[in-house]
């Protein structure tokens, strides 16, 4: 019976608690240097012995995964299709 209670007790918990506020994941790396270079309209940004995971062999579990090796852009490429008569 206190099982059964303490059952029906956590399944509330945690029915009330699953839909809390929105869910963030920032992006971070483990290195050991690097920085931020900028001139006229060019800029760069990376880091020195990233040690995420290898471009080769990403580290993954689950439906996660990890790459190492040059960032992803964040910008959204603009559509161009037929911009200069042909498709890109």
């Amino acid at each position: 019976m206190i099982r059964g209670c303490l059952g029906l007790l956590l399944g509330i918990s945690v029915a009330l608690a699953a839909p809390a506020g929105d869910f963030e994941l920032p992006s971070y790396t483990s290195d050991s240097g690097g920085g931020y270079s900028s001139g006229g309209v060019y800029a760069v940004q990376g880091t020195i012995a990233q040690v995420d995971a290898d471009p080769l062999h990403p580290a993954s579990g689950g439906p996660w995964e990890v790459v190492g090796g040059f960032w992803p852009t964040v910008a959204e490429r603009p559509d161009d299709l037929f911009a200069d008569g042909f498709e890109d």
